[in-house]
């Protein structure tokens, strides 16, 4: 039973052997063992994505068989973590927005990076988890290490590696967040995007301090700061976590509203001047994603822009669109408000 109200919790009972894993898993010890025993070959071959900043983020993806076996490990285990409120990824009804929102209206931002969080939470890291957090049995540990962990560390993308990045710092966490709260100073953790902020101006002292220990948090655990990302943030500039500016309320920054509108507008002179067809429908929908994600801060500025490209849409519709490839294929759809900074 955890007594410390600020580390996260596991509300189920230890599993102390395979045949409580199968049956925890809803599979068979045979069919568990063999995915296990030939886990290396059950995972595609990695994607490069290239970020903002010209880097490449290189995810994974799991192939069916073990795919269904992760999403089980998620539903019959991960999913029954409690976890403190400073922990904002990947948890139900926390996300980019409520981690800023923490910061929101404070005299100063302090934002920290970890460097190549997931490559560097090393395969020990993981099963000191499973054993040691989760209270599993070695042998227990062991399978789940090696289920959920690829090339030595944590796979970025699979789909148990978020909530297990959430606890690479179950047992020290907590106690950095308290000490933090007496000092009137606040902490979150958005995955490996930490930020604290206080209401009162901070001296370099403290400054110093509180940014030692969370550096002492991370080595700790085998993990080192990404110094290029170290920002120091007061209301005399902009003051940005997790992309989202935080001098008063959340809100978008005005460079990425103006991004979004500058799209729309592209748009518009693209149908005005003839163009038809699926790649203008698809760069419709995409626009629409961006214009949920502005009304979602700025509601009065999304409308509009939601008026605007419901007339796009309405002019497509009156044109058939042709396409051998794709012929029944839906593009145009309702806008989503899925988070643009994933």
């Amino acid at each position: 039973m955890n007594t410390n109200p600020n580390q996260p919790y596991y509300n189920s009972k230890p599993i102390r052997n395979i045949a409580a894993l199968s049956k925890a898993l809803k599979l068979e010890e045979h069919a568990l063992l063999e995915i296990v025993s030939i886990v290396d070959s059950l995972w595609k071959p990695p994607l490069e994505i290239k970020k903002e900043d010209g880097s490449i983020r290189v995810v994974f993806d799991a192939k069916p068989r073990l795919k269904a076996l992760h999403k089980r490990i998620h539903a019959e285990i991960l999913s029954k973590v409690t976890y403190p409120n400073y922990i904002t990824g990947s948890v139900k009804g926390h996300d980019y927005s409520t981690n800023a929102a923490i910061h929101a209206n404070k005299t100063i931002v302090i934002t920290e990076d970890i460097k190549s969080f997931f490559p560097n939470t090393s395969i020990s890291l993981v099963k000191e988890i499973w054993q040691h957090f989760f209270g599993f049995s070695d042998e227990v540990s062991q399978i789940l290490t090696k289920l959920t962990t690829k090339d030595g560390c944590l796979p970025q993308g699979g789909v148990c590696s978020s909530y297990l990045a959430n606890l690479a710092f179950w047992d020290l966490e907590g106690d950095l967040f308290a000490n933090f709260k007496t000092d009137n100073i606040d902490y979150s953790r958005y995955v490996d995007d930490i930020t604290i902020s206080s209401c009162k101006n901070l001296n370099n002292s403290i400054k110093t301090k509180a940014i030692a220990n969370i550096f002492g948090m991370l080595i700790k655990k085998g993990y080192k700061p990404k110094r290029a990302k170290h920002e120091i943030h007061t209301h005399a500039r902009p003051m940005i976590v997790t992309k989202l500016m935080v001098n008063d309320k959340v809100s978008l920054t005005k460079k990425e509203r103006d991004k979004i509108r500058a799209a729309v507008y592209q748009i518009e002179n693209r149908i005005k001047n003839g163009e038809r067809g699926y790649k203008i429908a698809n760069d419709i929908t995409k626009a629409s994603g961006r214009v949920g994600v502005l009304n979602r801060f700025h509601e009065i500025e999304g409308k509009q822009l939601k008026v605007r490209l419901k007339s796009l849409r309405d002019i497509l519709s009156k044109c058939p669109i042709h396409n051998t490839t794709t012929p029944n294929q839906n593009i145009i759809s309702e806008e989503s408000n899925e988070c643009l900074f994933s």
